[in-house]
């Protein structure tokens, strides 16, 4: 065994010899690595100078190329200004070199013409970067590109070379040369991203174009708005799309409302283009634009809740219209129709009934009108099937003319005419409902008046609608005794006031309001016309049921089955099918509307609660069949 200090003294010798070990694999690494690194660069010293050598004799042989061809052309012996001989190794023959041309250097871009002038390109424009890197979609943005070789050297000579420049392989609307390392452009209009700004040079016989890249991107498109806000849910609702970079007119443009793609999309400008809404569920949607780029859409970010798809009135009424109808009913059981002498009269008032409320309905007859009324009262349910036909100048473009003279009775409204309109209202008429100013107009004694007056069948059925009409409803009673006049009577007037009433308080629940601020009744009861006989019927309450819903009800206590034609816009007579310049030899006529509207007056101005009521007509939930 080795002593205590033996053992001390190889540990010693031991380390010594381990440090020494370690320093000579650090020194070998260094070599290693300095090795390396002076191949590294001799290698890159070799491959620059090849390049760099390369490059002097491609300028060699142009400007060789370019000695020979003045030779050629010029006199023998003669040098052309400006030219240099030397062979193809780039060695020059010239003890004096031009100024700017050391021995064996190459200038890029270099470009030497003959005697006439003809530039040789110089070589590949090389684009490194460009500013701004994106733009309008409508262009004329400036950027300015950088790199090498990409204008015209300043040799002092002329140079002929064309420098142009393009984005996505559309010229850019100007473009200029500013030196060798810079050009500006004005982009041209686009759409899309990764679009190639390139740099071509052009000679008389040459042309050279910088390579390819993805430097430029033209904007995605923007929506901003769309009017109107808001549609039907049936879709068709041409809407206006505002925002900006829709795109030239050549770049295919989307529009998507909700998930549905628009249909008839057309580009009106870069900021605006039109559309037709598809048909989608009720709700707010969200709206974007899209362009068509190269192999795919560039689409806006999604509006949210731009445009907002409301139920239409039919789709509103067929949701409510259950509980719109609920307990109510068209048909008035007991109620007389007309005034007549059978009713329950105490003296000379009579006792009808409130069908709604059950309670009693007390009025006074004058003696003057009871005198003259019939002793009995029409029947109830008297006809399998009926025919009303309103004066909507929509009847023109239908032929119901042989389908309505084939029901057991036809009403109409006051003189509605039938001569030269029965292929699209037929000939036949069973009662006219009549309005005051038409009852007046039959009493005219004036034989040039009555010349203006259009006449009525003596078989026709007159029934006088308001309550203003008693003294004329006298008066023709007592000069025609046999003439089939009657006047609708005051229960049912009251009990159709009352329905009408409540189904106006229903119609405003459910939020179907009207909107007074646009008119706020319906042209279905209007104004009065200036014409030869004054009005003087008051105009109709605010709970009045319009004339032609005030028809309807009555010929649904008389019919069993019920049609309703041409219920709509047209109630007036600037409007109804016989007004003048509607054609069939009509014009000249003096004729009395259903509602007396004003000459010019339209209905479909006029919206609101009256409009619901006849749309829920026209859905058969009260009558049997409605027709336009």
């Amino acid at each position: 065994m080795l002593a205590p200090g033996g053992r001390r003294k190889n540990n010693k010798l031991l380390s010594v010899l381990l440090s020494k070990r370690v320093l000579r694999v650090l020194v070998i690494l260094s070599c290693a690595c300095s090795l390396f690194v002076t191949f590294f660069l001799l290698d890159s010293t070799q491959k620059r100078y090849q390049h760099h050598h390369a490059i002097e004799r491609h300028t060699a042989t142009d400007t060789d190329d370019a000695r020979s061809d003045n030779a050629a052309a010029g006199p023998v012996g003669e040098e052309a200004p400006g030219s240099r001989r030397g062979g193809r190794d780039g060695e020059s023959d010239d003890p004096t070199p031009e100024k700017g041309l050391e021995a064996g250097e190459a200038d890029e871009g270099d470009e030497e013409g003959d005697e006439e002038g003809e530039p040789a390109v110089s070589l590949e424009p090389i684009i490194l970067t460009i500013e701004p890197y994106h733009g309008a979609a409508v262009g004329r943005t400036t950027i300015t590109i950088k790199g090498h070789n990409l204008g015209r050297r300043d040799t002092g000579e002329d140079d002929e070379t064309e420098i142009s420049a393009s984005v996505g392989g559309v010229p850019c609307i100007t473009t200029v040369s500013v030196d060798n390392e810079t050009v500006t452009c004005e982009t041209p209009a686009g759409a899309g991203e990764g679009k190639s700004v390139s740099v071509t040079k052009m000679g008389k016989e040459t042309q050279i174009e910088s390579p390819p890249n993805t430097l430029f991107s033209y904007d995605g498109p923007v929506v901003d708005r769309v009017r109107p806000g808001s549609g039907q849910t049936s879709g068709g609702t041409r809407v206006t799309v505002h925002g900006s970079n829709f795109g030239p007119a050549d770049v295919p443009l989307q529009v998507t409302i909700g998930n549905l793609t628009c249909e008839g999309v057309l580009r009106v400008s870069d900021s605006e283009a039109t559309c037709k809404t598809p048909p989608q569920g009720p709700g707010p949607k969200n709206v974007s634009v899209g362009v068509w780029d190269v192999d795919h859409w560039t689409s806006s970010e999604p509006k949210l809740g731009l445009y907002e798809y409301a139920l239409t009135w039919a789709e509103r009424l067929e949701k409510h219209s259950g509980e719109l109808l609920e307990g109510l009913g068209a048909y008035f059981d007991g109620i007389p129709l007309v005034l007549n002498k059978n009713a329950n009269f105490k003296g000379h008032e009579c006792v009808e009934e409130d069908v709604f409320a059950g309670r009693p309905i007390l009025y006074t007859v004058p003696p003057s009108l009871l005198e003259v009324s019939p002793q009995v009262d029409l029947e109830h349910k008297k006809h399998k099937t009926c025919a009303l036909v309103c004066n909507s100048n929509e009847l023109l473009s239908r032929d119901h003319g042989s389908e309505i003279d084939g029901h057991e009775a036809v009403f109409r409204f006051n003189n509605a005419p039938t001569t030269g309109f029965e292929k699209h209202v037929g000939g036949r008429t069973t009662y006219r409902f009549s309005q005051t100013k038409f009852l007046r107009s039959l009493l005219v004694r004036d034989p040039e008046l009555r010349k203006k007056v259009p006449k009525v069948s003596k078989d026709d059925v007159l029934l006088a609608t308001s309550e203003a009409s008693q003294d004329l409803y006298v008066l023709l009673r007592r000069t025609f005794p046999h003439s089939k006049t009657f006047l609708v009577s005051h229960s049912f007037r009251t009990n159709s006031r009352l329905l009408y009433a409540e189904l106006r308080q229903r119609f405003l629940r459910f939020g179907l309001e009207e909107d007074e601020r646009r008119g706020g009744r319906r042209g279905l009861q209007g104004r009065d016309v200036e014409s030869l006989f004054d009005d003087v019927e008051p105009p109709s309450g605010f709970l009045d049921p319009p004339p032609q819903i005030l028809g309807i009800l009555f010929a649904q206590q008389m019919c069993n089955k019920l049609d309703v034609y041409g219920l709509g816009p047209g109630g007036g007579t600037a409007s109804s099918y016989f007004s003048e310049g509607s054609g069939d030899g009509s014009e000249g006529a003096v004729l009395f509307g259903v509602d007396e509207a004003a000459e010019g007056r339209e209905a479909a101005e006029v919206g609101g609660i009256d409009d619901a009521i006849a749309s829920l007509l026209a859905s058969g939930k009260l009558v049997n069949r409605v027709l336009s």
